[in-house]
Formats: C-alpha cells, structure tokens, sequence
C-alpha cells in the first residue's frame, strides 16, 4: 500500500494460475490463504488510510466462499474459524459467535477437547 508495497494484481494472477497447477485436494487451502493475504492487506489498506474497512472486505469473504465450496467436508471448521477470526477483529462480534458456533458443530468429535 505504502508506495505501492502491494502488488496485488500480479500477486491474484499467481493465484489463479497455481489453481491450474496443484492438487485439486489443496484447492481449498489456496483459497483460504488468499483470503489472510487479503485480509492483512484490507488491514494495512485501511489503517493508512482512514477509509471504511467494510468494503475492502468484500473481497476476503469472496475468497472464503471459495474456501467453503472447495473445502472437504471434515476440515470447514478451519474455514469458519478463519472467518469468525476475522469478524471478531473488525468488530462483528455477533457474526462472528455464529461462524464460531458453526464451526464448533462441524470439527469432527475426535478433534473436540473434552
């Protein structure tokens, strides 16, 4: 951000191309990293700037929708806590209760603490 520290076209269009180039087991895993890059990013955007984090937003929670829909089943818990994570440091408390509830009830049994 800070005289143009962000690259963030070419940074998406690696992305996009290592989508093409790895497993399609890890598809998710790319996904949720690009979500924290945009995430940090929208952070850093918007602490500079003064402007309404909000709208530089949008994008990370594109990228977690990606994240859900390819995302096994048996690890979307990591994928609504990400996201909890993230509406708790923006300050949607109650959303983020929700994301958290819904990942408490989508860990397996055998990865819950007793």
């Amino acid at each position: 951000v800070t005289e143009g520290q962000f690259h963030l076209p070419r940074t998406m269009h690696m992305i996009e191309r290592a989508k093409s180039t790895i497993s399609k087991e890890l598809v998710w895993k790319l996904h949720l990293e690009a979500a924290h890059m945009l995430e940090r990013t929208a952070l850093a955007y918007v602490e500079e700037s003064d402007l309404d984090l909000v709208s530089y937003l949008k994008p990370v929670r594109r990228r977690l929708v990606l994240t859900i829909l390819t995302c096994p089943q048996n690890l979307r818990w990591k994928v609504w806590l990400a996201a909890g994570r993230m509406e708790l440091v923006v300050g949607n408390s109650d959303l983020a209760h929700t994301l958290f509830k819904r990942a408490h009830h989508c860990v397996q049994q055998k990865s819950k603490s007793a």
